[in-house]
């Protein structure tokens, strides 16, 4: 994505992105965002111990220890993890997405009579996206055990091989078709030709 992108493109991904970065970084009561569920880690940090993460992951003996890693990334101790490690992830999606956010929320989301007199380029979307995806891979391992490098869709098969493969075996076209396509210019006869609406 670039400016020099057709501007019904560029305007698309704008809103699409923003309004995106807006949902995961309100954290009000009712909110279901990335940083709602963060400020909930963090008040209950003291509760989340070393021990018990062992009891929602053990270790497997035939499998690569990955649970010490993983707990590290929350904890400065390795034992408890600590509010102020996950306080700062939170400034730092605030911070990246400060600006974002005050875009979605005066010019997309709302009719606010404020207006929006700020500037949003394409490397605060980039950045904004890069951190929610880096901090949410990381909570994604501290709560569910799985391991992801990134939430970015990836296209797991060859897409262009429909373009080299025939989608069905070669038919004998009719002569009304090949009329029809231009590969002849024999018109067939009145009987083979399709039957339109009667002219009145």
């Amino acid at each position: 994505m670039s400016e020099s992108d057709p501007p019904v493109i560029t305007t698309s991904y704008l809103f699409s992105v923003a309004l995106g970065v807006r949902r995961q970084v309100k954290a009000q009561d009712d909110s279901l965002s990335l940083l709602r569920i963060l400020s909930q880690i963090k008040d209950c940090a003291p509760q989340l111990t070393f021990d018990f993460f062992l009891k929602l992951f053990p270790r497997d003996p035939e499998y690569v220890p990955w649970q010490e890693p993983t707990f590290k990334n929350i904890s400065a101790d390795g034992r408890v993890a600590s509010a102020g490690l996950i306080n700062g992830d939170i400034e730092e999606i605030k911070r990246l997405t400060a600006e974002i956010e005050a875009y979605a929320d005066r010019a997309l989301a709302h009719l606010d009579k404020r207006g929006y007199d700020g500037k949003v380029t394409f490397d605060d979307l980039d950045n904004a996206i890069e951190a929610l995806d880096r901090i949410a891979c990381k909570y994604i391992a501290v709560l569910t055990g799985q391991g992801y490098p990134s939430l970015e869709a990836t296209v797991v098969f060859d897409w262009k091989r429909i373009f080299s493969v025939p989608w069905r075996e070669h038919v004998e076209l009719s002569a009304i078709d090949k009329w029809a396509a231009g590969i002849t210019t024999s018109a067939p006869p009145v009987g083979q030709r399709s039957s339109g609406p009667s002219s009145p």
